[in-house]
């Protein structure tokens, strides 16, 4: 009996030493990530797409795109006041907008940036701060613009993860007309084979 007790339990331990063989050799064998692309290209596309970046967050959340003359803001607070862009914006129709930004972000990024932009969200009450009307860009002159003064020291930026999918940059930066300072991560993807931001740059 003592002897039968002994070779089952011999058996149940063999079994569980070969279990764990086997897991160990499933995760000696996962992929490992493929490394990304060398820094000095990942950091040259960062500085390509920044400035663009920086002017794209003044129009969606900082000063916005400038309205024409004939803009006047109401004396009551009736809420949205949509008026024609200015002849001389950078960009008067949505379509030419929404290029720009999908050249320099990411897809999931631009989600939110839409919804507040262009689309609005009834139920969380946002209005968009943008609207085309017959093919030109109206903005609303009574939207809550914030003061952007992230200033980045391109100098600085350092890449300290990175794969084929996801870099991470760490960049120096200070805040205009302060001073205050600080150091922030800029995330960058690979989307379809183009590097872009996952984030805003302020």
């Amino acid at each position: 009996m003592i002897k039968a007790k002994w070779h089952k339990a011999a058996i149940v331990l063999a079994l569980f030493v070969f279990a764990s063989f086997m897991l160990t050799m499933l995760g000696g064998c996962k992929k490992e990530e493929e490394p990304g692309p060398p820094d000095d290209v990942i950091l040259a596309r960062l500085a390509e797409i920044l400035p663009l970046s920086q002017q794209l967050n003044e129009i969606f959340v900082g000063k916005g795109l400038p309205p024409t003359d004939k803009a006047v803001k109401s004396e009551y607070n009736i809420g949205p006041e949509y008026f024609e862009v200015a002849e001389d914006a950078p960009y008067r129709d949505m379509a030419s907008l929404k290029a720009a930004a999908e050249s320099v972000y990411s897809k999931d990024y631009l989600k939110s940036v839409y919804i507040m932009a262009f689309e609005g969200h009834e139920e969380e009450k946002i209005t968009p701060r943008y609207k085309e009307v017959g093919g030109v860009l109206f903005v609303d002159i009574n939207w809550q613009a914030l003061e952007l003064r992230t200033e980045i020291d391109l100098s600085t930026a350092k890449v300290v993860e990175s794969t084929a999918k996801k870099v991470k940059i760490d960049v120096k930066y200070t805040l205009r007309g302060t001073d205050e300072s600080g150091t922030m991560t800029l995330v960058m993807v690979n989307q379809d084979g183009l590097w872009v931001l996952d984030g805003p740059t302020f």
